[in-house]
Order: C-alpha cells, then sequence, then structure tokens
C-alpha cells in the first residue's frame, strides 16, 4: 500500500483530492494533507510518502522550491504538480526536478484518477525492482557468509580437502610460509551481556582490517569469542617471533568493556594451513586460562592443557531453540558447541566424532519426546571429514525445526477447533486463557499465537465478540429481560463493563440497542 500527500494552500482543493483518493484508489492507504511547502518538508521527513501531489503557487515555500527539498529526502518518491497557472518556467523547472506529470485546475476528476494510477504502476514497478535488488544482495551476502564460514571451519578443523578449488587455492597462497591461530575472548560483567555484542562487534571489525592488509581470516565462532587465523605473509616474518609480534598489534585491536576482560590466546606457529587446526586448539585452550579483568595474551602450545567437559547447557540452548520452532537461533548455538568442540580435538577428528554423536543421541531423545519419527539414515557413522559431520547435524536440527511446525500444523486445525467449540458452549462462564489452553495442552504464549493465526482475533477479542453476539439476541429475542439478566447470561458481573464492552462493539449502549429493536 502506497501513502500520498497533498500539498496545496487552497483548503477545499485538498477536501476534493483527498475525497476523490479515499473514493477511486484504494491503493493509497493514507492521505496527509497540508497548505505549505515547509510543512510538507517537515512531513516527508517524519512519514514515508510514495506520491506527492503539489501546487506550484504558495506562500513562503513555492512548490518548486518544496519539491527541490524533497527530492532529498524522498528520492525514490513521484511528484505530481497540479497548478491553476499554466507557465512555461514553471513547467520546464519540474520536468528538470524530474516531475512528469503535470495537471492544470480546475481538475478533471477522470484525467485526475488515470494520471494517478499511472504513478502508482510506475511506483510499484520500482519497488519490485528495489524489492528484487535487495533480495539479491541478501542472498550474495549470504553466500559469502557461508563460503567465509566454511573457510573457518576448514581452518579450525584441518578439512581443507573438503573446500572448492578456488578457496583452497587462495588458502593455500595466502599461507604459503604459514601463520598461526588467535583467539580473542571477551569477557563482560553480568550486567553487561545484553551489550557484549558491542564489543565483539567492535574487536571484529579492527581485526579484519588488520588482516585486510596482511593476509587471514578471522570470524565468530561463540558468542564472545572471534578466531583468528593470522598469515606470515613473507619467510623472514615466520617463527615464533612472527606469533608474538601478531598477538601484540591483536591485542591492540581489542575493545574491552568497562571493568570487564579480555584474553588473546596464541597458538603455536604452523607451516601449512593444513596444521592450523593445531594452532587453533593451543590457542583457544590458551584462552581458556585467562578470566581476570584487563586484556592479557597468553601464549599457547603442545604442553597447553584444559580439562574439557562436553557442553550439556549449549546443547540445552539448541534443543530450547527448536522447540521454540527457531531455526536460526538453533543453528547459531550449534555453531557454538561445534566451535567449542574443535578447540580441544587437538587435531583429532575421532574426538569430534564422538562429541557430535552424542550430540545425535539427545536430537534423537527430543524427537521421540516431540512424537516425530527418528533421524533419518546416513548419519555420522558413514562420515570420515569433519566438515560433512557439521552439515549433517545442522541439516538434523534444521529438519527437526521443519517436522515439529509440520506436526503442529497437522493438529492445530483440531486444536483451535476443540478451544472455539469450549467457547461457544461456555461463553456465560469465566474463562481464562489459562483455563483454555489447559484444555488443549499446550502453553498460554504458544495458544496465543496459534489462535490469532486461526481465528484472525486474540482469545479475548474473539470471547468478548462471541459474548456480544449472544446478548443481542437475548435483547432481541427476549424483550422482558433486564440489562443486567442478559449482563449475567453472557458471562459478565459486571453490568457497567459489558455496557462498556457492548457500546465498543455495536457502537450503542444494550438498552438503545434494544430500543432500537
Amino acid at each position: 500500500m502506497l501513502n500520498l500527500l497533498i500539498v496545496d494552500d487552497e483548503q477545499i482543493m485538498r477536501k476534493a483530492i483527498s475525497a476523490i483518493v479515499k473514493k477511486y484508489i484504494p491503493e493509497i492507504s493514507h492521505v496527509y494533507e497540508t497548505d505549505s511547502g515547509r510543512k510538507a518538508v517537515e512531513i516527508a521527513r517524519q512519514k514515508q510518502i510514495h506520491i506527492v501531489c503539489m501546487d506550484i503557487k504558495m506562500p513562503g515555500i513555492d512548490g518548486i522550491e518544496a519539491i527541490s527539498l524533497m527530492k532529498k529526502i524522498l528520492p525514490e518518491a513521484a511528484f505530481l504538480i497540479i497548478s491553476a497557472f499554466d507557465e512555461f518556467e514553471s513547467a520546464a523547472k519540474a520536468i528538470r526536478l524530474g516531475v512528469k506529470q503535470y495537471l492544470l485546475k480546475p481538475l478533471e476528476r477522470d484525467e485526475f484518477i488515470r494520471t494517478v494510477y499511472q504513478v502508482i504502476e510506475e511506483q510499484k514497478s520500482k519497488m519490485a525492482q528495489r524489492e528484487k535488488e535487495l533480495r539479491l544482495t541478501e542472498s550474495i551476502s549470504v553466500l559469502q557468509e557461508n563460503l567465509a564460514r566454511q573457510v573457518l571451519y576448514a581452518l579450525m578443523t584441518g578439512s581443507l580437502d573438503d573446500l572448492s578449488g578456488n578457496s583452497l587455492t587462495g588458502l593455500e597462497e595466502s599461507f604459503a610460509y604459514g601463520g598461526a591461530a588467535f583467539v580473542i575472548s571477551i569477557h563482560t560483567l553480568p550486567e553487561q551481556t545484553r551489550e557484549g555484542r558491542v564489543w565483539i562487534d567492535k574487536t571484529e571489525r579492527a581485526v579484519c582490517e588488520f588482516l585486510g592488509a596482511r593476509g587471514g581470516v578471522a570470524g565468530r565462532v561463540l558468542e564472545n569469542r572471534l578466531a583468528v587465523f593470522a598469515s606470515a605473509g613473507e619467510p623472514e616474518k615466520k617463527g615464533e617471533d612472527f606469533v608474538r609480534r601478531t598477538a601484540m598489534e591483536i591485542q591492540k585491536r581489542v575493545v574491552v568493556p568497562p571493568g570487564g576482560g579480555a584474553v588473546v590466546g596464541a597458538g603455536s606457529y604452523v607451516d601449512t594451513p593444513a596444521r592450523m587446526n593445531l594452532s587453533y586448539c593451543h590457542a583457544s585452550q590458551a584462552a581458556e586460562r585467562e578470566g581476570r579483568p584487563g586484556l592479557h595474551v597468553v601464549f599457547g602450545d603442545e604442553t597447553t592443557s584444559f580439562p574439557y567437559h562436553y557442553p550439556y547447557e549449549m546443547e540445552q540452548e539448541i534443543f530450547r531453540a527448536i522447540k521454540n520452532e527457531d531455526g536460526p537461533l538453533a543453528a547459531e548455538r550449534f555453531s557454538e558447541l561445534f566451535s567449542y568442540i574443535v578447540a580441544y580435538a587437538n587435531g583429532g577428528n575421532e574426538f569430534i566424532y564422538r562429541q557430535l554423536y552424542i550430540f545425535t543421541i539427545g536430537l534423537e531423545r527430543l524427537r521421540i519426546e516431540k512424537n516425530m519419527e527418528g533421524l533419518p539414515g546416513m548419519g555420522l557413522e558413514y562420515m570420515s571429514d569433519i566438515l560433512s559431520m557439521y552439515k549433517w547435524c545442522e541439516q538434523s536440527i534444521q529438519d527437526c525445526v521443519f517436522d515439529l511446525e509440520h506436526r503442529v500444523a497437522a493438529y492445530s486445525d483440531n486444536l483451535i477447533e476443540e478451544a472455539v467449540s469450549y467457547i461457544h458452549e461456555h461463553y456465560d462462564q469465566s474463562i481464562t486463557l489459562g483455563d483454555i489452553s489447559g484444555r488443549v495442552y499446550v502453553s498460554s504464549y504458544y495458544f496465543t499465537k496459534l489462535f490469532k493465526a486461526k481465528t484472525g482475533k486474540t482469545f479475548v477479542e474473539y470471547l468478548t465478540d462471541y459474548r456480544i453476539r449472544m446478548a443481542k439476541k437475548l435483547l432481541k429475542e427476549n424483550l422482558d429481560y433486564r440489562i443486567q439478566d442478559v449482563c449475567e447470561k453472557v458471562g459478565y458481573s459486571d453490568k457497567k463493563y459489558f455496557s462498556k464492552c457492548f457500546k465498543k462493539i455495536t457502537g450503542m449502549t444494550p438498552a438503545s440497542y434494544r430500543d432500537s429493536i
């Protein structure tokens, strides 16, 4: 739907145009009016305007000047000039500003309607093209993010053979002289948890800018953690000196939250990208050893050791997201769980396989709990590379979300039918949201969401509408009933509240309704 602004210092003209638009052009959802160019510019700043009907001759800022100013605020808006002054100079100025439509007063209704519809079609075409461009940009962005994540995971797990030719060639060239992995972990105070992403985002931008000139890859692996793979770049820069210098450079770019802390875990130098997963494990475990306030650098190597515990809390967050049918959140949390497991693998795929197998057992249990069929065949036991394992688990999570949505959709019609039947049978009694959601065995939150989707109304709106419908029937068929009697027979104990609800829906009080009958 489109919004239209009428700018004319003659009130009768504004009202006439507004009446035509509201009666004959339903594609226009909102019509705004103003009597001056200055006010039109202010409205343009505050509202989303798609079409402007502009008079030329107005006191103060005239129509041409107003269009010039509004074009800067609403570059995609269409302007239609309506003026009693058939002046070539004004028309020429309007054309230079991109105005394609110029109508003369007195306005001829049918011509105006045809012109506005022509403008509407042009605006719809522009909007469709912009939407297409936005979808294309979004698709490219998602593709780039997926490719970047694949490269990041390939370095973390040593699964470079799973990358496509161009990505693998680029990595081999970038890390021709080796490099090292670094893990940046940012710790916030409890009250800063919600703002924690700000600090990690700033750090990520600064580190990526640093890597841009030197070569390397960086990306988020946990909510508060970045993995950084820095390239040595030149033969003389390789070795442990390179690790120390790079760690110091990265340290300069870490943004530490007030009162919080951050650590840069530095992994050992490796001579090929295929061994970068070992450096990552050293860096990740080194980062685990530091939790003090302030900013610290900790160097890890083969002797670095930190006790591993299966991430049950992360697993439960994934399962909660699945139950809430939140696929994106479940995928994000699984990415964090996977990154945590890889950090302790020390280059051993068998370790990662065992941990993911534990996860799939929990996923299978969730499916059984929710009365879904078991996971599809060809699972982890048939896979030899880590990235395939990751993708299979990720797809299994999305399948769970899809199957849960599908299963709910299959029985939701019956569920809502049962709820509606209960309302029709017990509208004269006290009914609460908790009562009715409990009867159909779903949470109040989910019932509210489902009821609105199926009926178009909230539970309270539906119950109120039905009660008032029954009240109207009683008032019409039983003239000897008092208003208080009707009030009680449709489930209300308060006569004033009943009358208020009745008037809100019918536009009149119960007494006035009976009188009208």
